[in-house]
């Protein structure tokens, strides 16, 4: 019979292994004259995969798992809309979408059906606004709009619903801010504000709160970064940060909480992944990624690596049964543990596995999850549980011992018997 005697917090390491690092080709394209495509600026998915395209003259939407020389299902272009040089695009919770203009000078909002020569619902801009030329866009959970301003070096934050010539409820910028021609923008889970700024290679964090001239809670910048003109910036559901440099035509991948002079642990770079020129960049709800490709006029879409964010329980014996949470499952054929495939393995869906401890391992080890291409590996994940034998009693037994395993509620009996070898003992489970 078994013992779990060591149960320990899990201290998880999740390493994606490179997925789609070096020269790997996009799952789909979309490209051709259907498209329509001409200057791409902004890109944006809603919770359903609809994919929202801006150019400089029109918004274009695209149906999920739009593939090839695809005609949008909606077009909003026109007098009526009054745009005239959009850049960035962000959707809400509620389908409205929300585009800059240099040229208006703030924030065009649409119905989340407009179609066609439609006017905006509503308009952000203004000498109260404060904007002077706008780039990047980014919701938060509550539904404020979050604005970079390139020529005033600001990021202005607008209440949810703003409407005509007014006032931000926050304003970030001056000389500790650490901006520098700031554009693309992005608000994580935490509310936490991440800004690319292209002129200094840097991308600049900031606290929920940050208001005025507010110091960056982490800067990622320095020669180790590789970024080269970056544009835009994406934050995956593991808290990872992806950056789109136009220079280099590559994206590169900061592990969560990335600060400093840090390099990418993995990078979507080469002729095969056909990223040329990426502007805009933008994630779906299962953390896939899209390129805008303002050089050669497309929107190339790369699955999401594989990555394990949680493995429970954490210690037990061969033959437990393992709960492995995380993402791109879908495809996975093979768990192991501590280099031995797993007994069984049951994919529930794309992020969660059952898995079931094999024989062989012993102490502490790693927890790889592969889809024959693609692997997660989490570190030091599982503690195989010394397991302590059940014998028989003996009346001759001399030297008693009683322990008791705290949290277990059983009493084990350690004897010394007559005639054994010194130092020779003997375990006895009593439940």
């Amino acid at each position: 019979m078994g013992i779990i005697a060591v149960a320990s917090a899990l201290a998880l390491a999740s390493v994606p292994l490179a997925a789609h690092a070096a020269d790997t080709p996009p799952d789909r394209i979309i490209a051709g004259g259907n498209t329509g495509f001409s200057d791409i600026r902004g890109l944006a998915l809603d919770p359903g995969g609809t994919i929202y395209e801006s150019d400089r003259s029109s918004i274009r939407i695209f149906a999920p798992g739009a593939d090839g020389d695809a005609t949008p299902m909606r077009v909003i272009a026109g007098p009526a809309t009054t745009i005239s040089a959009l850049e960035q695009i962000a959707v809400d919770s509620t389908g409205l979408i929300y585009v800059t203009d240099t040229n208006v000078g703030g924030v065009l909002v649409f119905a989340a059906t407009a179609m066609g020569d439609v006017a905006p619902i509503r308009t952000i801009a203004g000498a109260a606004t404060g904007l002077i030329s706008v780039s990047g866009i980014a919701l938060d959970s509550a539904g404020n709009i979050y604005v970079s301003d390139v020529y005033s070096k600001s990021i202005k934050v607008f209440a949810a619903g703003a409407s005509g010539d007014v006032a931000p409820i926050r304003t970030i910028a001056g000389a500790t801010t650490g901006l520098d021609s700031p554009w693309g923008l992005e608000v994580d889970s935490d509310g936490e504000l991440y800004v690319v700024n292209y002129n200094s290679l840097a991308v600049t964090v900031y606290g929920p709160a940050a208001n005025g001239d507010a110091a960056p809670i982490r800067t990622i910048s320095g020669a180790s970064t590789d970024m080269d003109l970056p544009y835009d910036v994406a934050i995956d559901s593991i808290g990872d940060l992806l950056v789109a440099n136009y220079n280099s035509s590559t994206i590169n991948v900061y592990a969560a909480g990335a600060d400093g002079d840090v390099a990418p642990y993995r990078n979507i770079q080469g002729g095969s992944t056909q990223v040329n020129g990426p502007f805009p960049i933008a994630l779906d709800v299962a953390d896939n990624l899209y390129v805008g490709n303002w050089d050669n006029k497309s929107i190339t879409v790369y699955a999401s690596p594989i990555a394990i964010t949680g493995v429970t329980p954490s210690s037990g014996t061969a033959g437990a049964e393992v709960t492995i949470t995380g993402r791109g499952f879908t495809g996975a054929t093979t768990v192991t543990f501590g280099g031995v495939a797993a007994s069984s393995v049951t994919v529930l869906n794309s992020t969660t596995i059952v898995a079931r401890a094999p024989e062989g391992p012993s102490g502490t080890v790693d927890v790889v999850v592969s889809d024959g291409g693609d692997a997660a590996t989490a570190t030091a994940a599982f503690t195989y549980a010394p397991v302590l034998a059940e014998t028989g009693t003996d009346a001759a037994s001399v030297g008693l011992l009683a322990l008791t395993l705290i949290g277990f509620g059983l009493v084990l009996f350690v004897t010394k018997r007559r005639g054994r070898t010194p130092g020779e003992r003997q375990a006895t489970l009593i439940r």
